[in-house]
């Protein structure tokens, strides 16, 4: 059952890898932004540019995240990331990066810095045209 699962891609990142392969951004970043402010956002840039993620899906996942009151609500947002990532492909980083803070996250700052996190991915998606 294992091979079958990898076979399809199935699941987010299990290794301990904190960047995944198309994002030059951190989950440590994304819950407490460096104090190079402008090198962060040009990460998260630069990381767009070479994303193909759907933006229909980040904008899913951010409607999400606006409900999102409590750690342990966000934490139930894994499965979701899950599912968005395992059924777009173009998506699959991202949501890895996304999962990754998750399960870090234990404060409501945390929360409002993945949420602003992935709204500055949706306006670069936007400015890009993506």
């Amino acid at each position: 059952m294992r091979e079958r699962s990898e076979k399809r891609g199935g699941g987010l990142n299990k290794s301990h890898n904190p960047r995944p392969s198309s994002w030059s951004v951190t989950a440590e970043q994304i819950l407490s932004p460096p104090q190079n402010y402008d090198q962060f956002l040009d990460n998260i840039k630069d990381s767009v540019k070479q994303s193909r993620a759907a933006p229909h899906q980040l904008r899913n996942i951010h409607g999400a995240l606006l409900k999102v009151r409590t750690i342990p609500e966000l934490k139930r947002l894994r499965y979701k990331l899950a599912y968005t990532g395992g059924r777009i492909r173009e998506t699959k980083d991202l949501c890895d990066l996304l999962e990754q803070a998750i399960q870090q996250a234990d404060n409501d700052q945390h929360i409002s810095n993945i949420r602003e996190f992935l709204e500055a991915v949706i306006a670069y998606e936007k400015y890009f045209g993506k």
